[in-house]
């Protein structure tokens, strides 16, 4: 749905290869994640690793 309105997609398979995503991609500006995912962490540790690292800006 995103992609058919014409936003830029990433996609990752888990939480290691979304931070990696993050890094390479400053423009990023919402992420959505599932709770239960394969990696070194889940959804929501994913998310409050996120929200340390690149708090939003106001």
């Amino acid at each position: 749905m995103l992609g058919r309105r014409r936003l830029r997609v990433f996609e990752a398979s888990n939480a290691d290869d979304a931070i990696t995503i993050l890094n390479a991609n400053s423009g990023i500006r919402l992420m959505f994640t599932d709770i239960d995912m394969p990696g070194s962490m889940d959804g929501l540790k994913l998310a409050a690793a996120v929200r340390d690292r690149w708090p939003p800006s106001r």
